[in-house]
């Protein structure tokens, strides 16, 4: 059975092919890959090239969100690094402790795909016009991202938290 989180995965590989497809003609043959703090270009990279990395890195997200999770349950104990983890993978607790951290994955993939195809978005509309500036909007995207990966690792630690005895 599919998960809102599978659906909206879905959804995000295909905006991001789309808009792989629609940039890709767009694009000036030497682009502004990188930018300083005020949104200046400092670095450059051919069109294949900055569609080749950032081709690389979207398909290792996806790699991660899909691949990881399947194996999951086959990850020694030892490997899997969540607090108090002899009360949570204990036999009984272990198929939840395991449901649970693959849906927090899953949330967490969503998100970092959702940043890469806004931050690609904002480095074409960069490239696209002739100062090849980068939206202060990018300032924005990174506050977002940065209290969303603030707030999900608070809950994953509440939520694997030493259970009260009683």
């Amino acid at each position: 059975m599919r998960t809102v989180q599978n659906n909206i995965f879905i959804l995000l590989i295909g905006v991001g092919i789309l808009q792989f497809l629609y940039y890709w003609p767009l694009m000036p043959g030497r682009m502004a890959s990188h930018f300083d703090g005020m949104g200046n270009p400092n670095g450059w990279q051919s069109r294949s090239g900055f569609f080749g990395f950032s081709t690389a890195m979207l398909v290792f997200v996806v790699l991660f969100n899909s691949v990881f999770p399947a194996l999951l349950h086959r990850i020694p104990d030892m490997l899997l690094n969540i607090p108090n983890k002899d009360i949570w993978l204990a036999p009984d607790r272990r198929a939840e402790t395991l449901s649970v951290v693959r849906s927090r994955m899953a949330l967490f993939g969503n998100a970092l795909l959702a940043f890469f195809i806004t931050t690609f978005q904002l480095v074409f509309q960069a490239n696209l016009t002739d100062a090849r500036r980068l939206s202060s909007g990018m300032w924005f995207l990174l506050a977002a991202y940065l209290v969303f990966v603030l707030v999900w690792t608070i809950e994953l630690i509440l939520k694997f938290r030493r259970p009260q005895s009683g």
